[in-house]
């Protein structure tokens, strides 16, 4: 070839590659097709599927779900050489224009996979014009896409029959499968039909179907594409299938994800299917028993304490029930959250110092600037533990530690745990919000819950599958029975001493104050682990009054720690849960607003929440709480009295200790009792407050006070004893150098009438 020839050449297919450019950016492809929007499961399994706007059921195949036998199958039936042309087969064309010049009709065509593709995307009709067209388009196709992406492309658009497009849709819908768990015969079925959508319909022409899917499949094996067993094995299973629904499970959350993500094919949530499938059956059989009440419905959150990962997400009974409103969704309703706040309240005072389980609160009638709380049960009971107040749910004592600590103080850690109403309403709250004067969603409500899983560390849920996992805070420790108690036995114990009072006052170990640290992992430090795990304890008592009837002596009573709550009016119920594993959220009412005399948060919300317990992890964690590695707990006996004092646990950052005669009353002084025995001040980071708002600012008492009023425990009564009288070889100087104050809190009457320690 000549030097002028190669030129010649050369400029040729410059001119031809410039002409398919021109034409390629004159004449684009079409817009990629509108798919079904679905909402996987964790596992892949898809929970909801929406149709797609043009009203088809077209989800899409993804690549990894085209296997090899699909594959072979669906290329072996319609374009054996696929892998080898450009997006036309010229020798197909010439042996199909032949055939058909010979014979009248039409006997054979020369379509190939990728102009299927084309005719699929631009559906025209069959024209001279279009079929040059359609060669156009099939080129380009093969310009702009891979051969496995075209393919996926075919599989995605071919037809079924009705309003069902592509082969996961005809799986699902048929075979309640996707493309990746066929059977041979089901994936021969299935690629067979697209030629004939409307004559080999599945579900009204199985016998026509079952006919042409052996005699491929006969074909197939006569080829050596599959083995002969596979063959044979596919040949006698039965083609038996009708068309099912649509996957519909968790339709609320289904549709805030898909607005969320608008436009996205599929979205992979963190719900497990089996767990949404059971909350929802429990939750709409358990309202349909309350209809009689006037409830007409509920809303279930189930979260996954080590991942904060949303495991069911039940929005409402039914969400098909126009007349009680079940498309609304109740996760996110904004509502009153009753008392569901009181634990927050009492942590956070835990952690400033301010309150311990044993201190005792007055619950009497009080005024606060006009404001006078009630209790639910519309009587006061006088002095209270902070632990009776909390677990009672009692409204005055709550009201007074709010008032105490501060409601600023309070909704701010509220706005830095997700309230978006709170922090909208911050600057007008008052009291009341700890009553539930505030507006709250179950969402927010249950991820605070799952805060005092976590140890006082607050992050955001996750709802899809690329939402960060967090590394859980609290390590095993098998119990050595088995029966979910921690190894080293640290529950508060009941003060049983009648005659007199032990009160300890301190800051929890890493208390900041009022401000949040930011973790590593991006979590919010609320609290500290100290102060979640007392009130945890507390939460964990099953001696309330919340208790449903009927649950005192069951035996599939959950190990969990659980709140109720209701609202004013008695318009919403809620009870949050939570063991080691599971936090799970119920709110129960009405999304008109009524309320009714039976909806409050022990008769109709916690059953469920006990339910969807038992149900969904029954007994699963063989571990309780473990406390926190400072905290220490101890009992000694009182020789003389015959009794036991109990110290609740505490850490290295005691405040002060004081013990007092029988009778002697309580007072808002600094002098706690008339006739002190002893008065122990152990210093702190910074003075804190102790008992009944008294300052503790001065240094220990002389060390006679000490010696003289204290022994050390026997060894062989008490757990972690400290002889007290050698801590006063000091003198006035305190603590001494070798002090370990989580130590020394154990002490035991001397003996001798009037000189005991309680």
């Amino acid at each position: 070839m000549t030097r002028q020839h190669k030129a010649r050449l050369g400029m040729t297919l410059l001119v031809g590659s410039l002409i398919l450019l021109g034409l390629d950016r004159l004449f684009p492809l079409p817009f990629a097709p509108q798919y079904s929007p679905i909402v996987l499961a964790a596992d892949g399994s898809v929970l909801h599927a929406y149709l797609n706007p043009t009203q088809k059921w077209r989800m899409k195949t993804e690549l990894r779900e085209i296997t090899p036998v699909l594959r072979t199958a669906i290329i072996e039936k319609e374009d054996r050489y696929f892998y080898y042309h450009f997006g036309v087969n010229p020798l197909a064309i010439v042996k199909a224009a032949t055939r058909n010049a010979f014979t009248q009709g039409r006997t054979t065509g020369a379509s190939t996979i990728t102009m299927q593709v084309a005719r699929l995307l631009e559906p025209k009709e069959r024209t001279v014009a279009n079929k040059l067209l359609e060669i156009m388009r099939a080129v380009q196709l093969e310009a702009h896409y891979s051969k496995d992406e075209i393919l996926q492309l075919y599989l995605n658009l071919i037809p079924y029959g009705g309003n069902v497009e592509g082969v996961k849709s005809a799986a699902l819908l048929y075979f309640q499968q996707p493309p990746d768990y066929l059977s041979l015969a089901q994936t021969v079925t299935l690629a067979i039909i697209p030629n004939r959508p409307t004559g080999l319909v599945l579900g009204k022409h199985n016998a026509a179907i079952l006919k042409e899917r052996n005699r491929w499949l006969r074909r197939f094996g006569g080829q050596n594409l599959f083995s002969k067993q596979a063959i044979a094995d596919a040949l006698l299973e039965p083609l038996d299938v009708q068309r099912h629904a649509a996957p519909a499970l968790a339709p609320h959350l289904a549709r805030r994800l898909v607005r969320q993500f608008a436009g996205q094919a599929s979205i992979s949530s963190t719900l497990q299917r089996s767990k949404q499938a059971k909350a929802e059956d429990l939750t709409r059989n358990y309202v349909r028993r309350l209809h009689a009440l006037g409830i007409t419905n509920a809303a279930v959150l189930v979260v996954n304490n080590r991942t904060r990962a949303v495991e069911a997400y039940v929005g409402s009974a039914d969400f098909g029930d126009i007349n009680n409103q079940g498309q609304n969704d109740g996760v996110l309703a904004v509502r009153s959250p009753g008392s569901t706040l009181k634990p927050f309240l009492y942590a956070l005072a835990m952690d400033q110092g301010l309150l311990t389980p044993k201190q005792l609160l007055p619950d009497v009638p009080t005024n606060f600037r006009g404001y006078r709380p009630e209790n639910f049960d519309k009587r006061c009971h006088g002095e209270v533990t902070v632990e009776r107040a909390l677990a009672f749910s009692l409204n005055i004592p709550a009201v007074s530690v709010l008032a105490e600590l501060g409601v600023p103080a309070f909704t701010d850690k509220l706005t830095q745990a997700g309230f978006r109403r709170v922090a909208r309403d911050a600057p007008h709250l008052g009291l009341s919000t700890i009553l539930g004067g505030c507006g709250a969603t179950l969402e927010e409500l249950t991820n605070l819950y799952v805060t005092l899983a976590n140890g006082g560390r607050y992050q955001a849920l996750a709802w899809t599958t690329s939402h960060d996992l967090n590394n859980w805070p609290y390590p095993l420790a098998p119990s050595p029975k088995g029966e979910g108690e921690p190894a080293l036995k640290t529950r508060i114990l009941e003060n049983v001493v009648r005659s007199k009072k032990l009160e300890l006052v301190h800051p929890l170990p890493s208390a900041r104050g009022l401000g949040s640290e930011v973790t590593p992992g991006g979590q919010i430090s609320l609290f500290s682990e100290s102060a979640a795990y007392l009130t945890t304890d507390i939460l964990a008592q099953l001696t309330r009054p919340d208790l449903p009837v009927g649950y005192e002596t069951s035996r599939r009573l959950p190990k969990i720690a659980w709140k109720t709550g209701t609202s004013y009016g008695r318009r919403d119920a809620w009870s949050i849960g939570y063991n080691r594993e599971y936090t799970t959220g119920v709110w129960v009412g009405n999304f008109s607003g009524h309320g009714a005399p039976a909806l409050t948060g022990s008769e109709v919300a916690t059953p469920l929440l006990f339910d969807l317990f038992n149900a969904l992890a029954y007994n699963s964690p063989n571990n309780w709480f473990l406390p926190p590695a400072a905290w220490i707990s101890g009992w000694c006996a009182l020789r003389a009295a015959a009794r036991r004092v109990s110290i609740a646990p505490i850490s290295s950052s005691i405040i002060s200790c004081r013990a007092c005669r029988r009778g002697s009353a309580a007072s808002t002084s600094a002098r706690c009792c008339w006739r002190p025995m002893a008065r122990v001040c152990i210093a702190g980071p910074v003075p804190r407050q102790p008992v009944f708002g008294a300052s503790c600012t001065q240094i220990c008492p002389p060390a006679w006070l000490l010696s003289a009023k204290l022994k050390a425990c026997p060894t062989d009564d008490c757990r972690h004893t400290t002889p007290l009288a050698s801590l006063c070889a000091a003198g006035p100087k305190w603590p001494p150098a070798s002090f370990h104050p989580w130590r020394a809190l154990t002490m035991c009457s001397t003996g001798e009438k009037g000189s005991s320690y309680y």
